[in-house]
């Protein structure tokens, strides 16, 4: 009752167009920070397979397959880094990077142990340390 009359004073119009002003900017931003990270993990993408491609023939066998898993590892862990646009998202260290990394085998416990120190869900950072 008391908020109604409040509201039929106040101009709405301006409350609205600061939203939408604010809401182009955010929205923007945030877009172009995934897409930055989505290039960051296509880019990865491309090179693990030229690198595979080598390692394999170039490097004794059980190297080769190490540098694989490492090179395919941080390519997980770039898809996770997108999850740090603040909306939450299916490629969680929890629900993505441990699944994968469990079914492929691609870090050892110890390798993991050493890269704890990045919050894998809000940075991109352990991407670029593999």
């Amino acid at each position: 009752p008391d908020s109604v009359t409040l509201l039929e004073n106040t101009n709405i119009g301006v409350l609205g167009g600061f939203l939408s002003f604010f809401l182009v900017l955010f929205v923007n931003q945030t877009n172009g920070r995934f897409l930055e990270m989505y290039g960051f993990s296509k880019a990865c993408s491309g090179r693990i397979q030229d690198v595979a491609g080598m390692a394999r023939t170039l490097l004794p066998k059980e190297m080769g397959e190490k540098l694989v898993k490492h090179f395919n590892a941080a390519h997980v862990a770039g898809y996770t880094g997108i999850n740090c646009i603040g909306h939450g998202s299916p490629y969680s260290k929890t629900y993505f990077f441990n699944v994968y990394n469990e079914q492929n085998n691609l870090l050892t416990p110890e390798e993991l142990k050493c890269l704890e120190h990045h919050d894998m869900d809000n940075s991109g950072l352990c991407m670029k340390e593999l």
